[in-house]
């Protein structure tokens, strides 16, 4: 049962990155997996002009994961 959700939810994710340049920025989507948040999607905002920096950044957990550790 669990394993039938989460490959419900898995399927749902759009893997693949988005670039959308505007005139001032540019617009980043990517999602990244880790042992200790899970599939997690960001977005970023970067700025256009040299230098490059992030103006606004945005994170949220996809698909939960533990990998069972505790510290």
């Amino acid at each position: 049962m669990e394993d039938d959700i989460f490959a419900e939810q898995l399927e749902n994710i759009k893997f693949d990155p988005q670039i959308t340049i505007k005139e001032d920025k540019v617009l980043v989507r990517l999602v990244f997996f880790t042992k200790w948040g899970g599939f997690i999607e960001a977005k970023y905002q970067v700025q256009k002009d040299f230098p490059h920096k992030i103006i606004e950044r945005e994170t949220e957990t996809l698909i939960d994961y533990n990998c069972g550790y505790v510290y």
